[in-house]
């Protein structure tokens, strides 16, 4: 069965890989040691926007404290929670995959993941001189549910 690589025009602009998790050590020791595991490869920082009272609160307890990154990738890291993010728009699958599966690696390498709760993949589309996707979409969603 053949796989689809590539679509052209490509409408992806954006992707986002988010891995929550439980921590196998203490939550507040998590981001310096992945911190100190990804900085010499993600050597740009930058902190988090939400404070840290906040990011105790049930609705931003999955946020990241800050986010490292080069000129293609960044990784974001929290207490709970690895994100990873193209850089400059989205680089497609087949450079974008090593770079999270390196990372990956190195993160179960240390230790820091108990268990994973959970993993997404969210893409940002941009469909060019379509100002309604709705009107250009043909879509059925069907649950089996009667």
């Amino acid at each position: 069965m053949a796989v689809l690589k590539k679509i052209t025009p490509a409408p992806i602009v954006d992707s986002v890989v988010e891995i929550r998790f439980q921590p196998a050590i203490n939550k507040d020791e998590v981001f310096v040691l992945l911190f100190k595991e990804f900085n010499g490869e993600f050597s740009k920082f930058k902190t988090s926007a939400i404070p840290q009272q906040l990011r105790q609160t049930k609705q931003f307890q999955y946020f990241v404290e800050g986010t490292l990154s080069n000129e293609e990738y960044s990784i974001g890291i929290g207490s709970n929670v690895v994100t990873f993010n193209c850089v400059n728009g989205y680089k497609d699958w087949v450079n974008y995959f090593p770079v999270i599966k390196k990372s990956l690696d190195k993160i179960s390498a240390t230790g820091v993941v108990a268990k994973i709760e959970r993993l997404g993949i969210r893409y940002t589309n941009f469909f060019k001189g379509i100002d309604y996707v709705t009107k250009n979409l043909n879509l059925l969603i069907d649950f089996g549910a009667k």
